[in-house]
């Protein structure tokens, strides 16, 4: 899922690299400068995919808006 927040894409990701958990994260991107920012949270057991899913699309959505710096405003 992707939001258009002002000059700011954000979006976000569930990521495992094979080990024993998944993590999560939202990222940032200014679409006129460039900038990409990953913003990591919380990580979850190897069988918790659908929970991290939940966990991360609602932190996605809590997100009111990004700093100049591409810092997160969340409610």
């Amino acid at each position: 899922m992707r939001r258009k927040l002002g000059e700011w894409e954000v979006w976000s990701s569930v990521e495992n690299d094979g080990g024993p958990t998944y993590r999560t994260a939202i990222w940032v991107k200014h679409e006129g400068r460039g900038i990409i920012r990953a913003h990591y949270l919380q990580g979850f057991r190897h069988n918790q995919a659908e929970e991290a899913t939940r966990f991360i699309e609602q932190q996605l959505n809590d997100v009111t808006g990004v700093s100049v710096d591409g810092t997160l405003r969340i409610r």
